[in-house]
Formats: C-alpha cells, sequence, structure tokens
C-alpha cells in the first residue's frame, strides 16, 4: 500500500517521464485507486503519460478508455497521434481488426460471417469519421 500511495503522489509529479513510469508501475500494482487521476490524464496529459493512463484504462476495461483513445488519434499534436497509434498497434487493435476480417470471409457460419462483416465495416466507418468532441470534452485538452 505504501509504494502505491507514493507512486500515486508521482502522479503529480512535474516531469512527464516520471508520471508515464508511475502510471506504468501502478499498472503492475493493479491499482485502482487512481482511476479519476488517469481519466484526467488520458484527456490533458503530455503524450507519453496521457498514453500510458490510457493504456491503463484499456487494462481495467474502463468505459472511458476507447473515447480517450479515439480523441487522441483526433489531436491536433503529432506526438499525440504518434503515442495514440502506438497504442493501437501495441494494444492488439490491429491484430482483431484483421481477425474479424478474416472472420467475415472465412468462418464457417454464415451468421458469424454476416456479423463479423458488419463489425468490421463498421470499424472502417468509425476509422474514417472525424471525430466530433463531445459537448462535454475539454478543448484545450484536443487542440
Amino acid at each position: 500500500q505504501a509504494a502505491a500511495d507514493t507512486l500515486h503522489k508521482a502522479l503529480e509529479h512535474a516531469d512527464s517521464r516520471v508520471r508515464a513510469n508511475a502510471v506504468e508501475a501502478l499498472t503492475q500494482l493493479e491499482s485502482t485507486q487512481h482511476v479519476q487521476k488517469l481519466l484526467t490524464m488520458a484527456q490533458t496529459d503530455d503524450n507519453r503519460p496521457r498514453a500510458n493512463a490510457i493504456q491503463a484504462l484499456m487494462q481495467m476495461r474502463t468505459s472511458d478508455a476507447l473515447h480517450a483513445l479515439m480523441g487522441m488519434l483526433a489531436d491536433a499534436r503529432p506526438a499525440h497521434r504518434r503515442s495514440a497509434l502506438w497504442l493501437v498497434e501495441s494494444g492488439g487493435l490491429m491484430a482483431v481488426a484483421r481477425h474479424v476480417a478474416e472472420m467475415a470471409v472465412s468462418d464457417p457460419d454464415p451468421q458469424v460471417r454476416v456479423k463479423a462483416d458488419q463489425v468490421f465495416h463498421d470499424l472502417i466507418h468509425h476509422l474514417a469519421c472525424p471525430i466530433r468532441p463531445s459537448p462535454d470534452t475539454d478543448h484545450a485538452a484536443v487542440g
């Protein structure tokens, strides 16, 4: 518990590398006491701690993780978009998309093929559409 408390304090550190490393360490400890701070970091922090916060939220399976990732993919700052792409790549999201596409063609069950085709096309549509910030999004964090 003492380690988690110390790491939680490190989430407020002035150095973005320290914040990013604190997120990684808290994730390894499987601490969930810092979810609210991660949600804030996932919207407003420098690219590395922001990406680590989103990755931690994805591992915790929070409902806000995907929204945060989509916001980072649409961020005006190239470093943030690159970090978001790293998340997509390292999180296995590309592998899942490929697998769904393969299911749409080769699954032995016709109903599964139809559903997989629908999911894959929905994924393509979501990736092709520009992301509009929700009214409650902090626009300073996105732009």
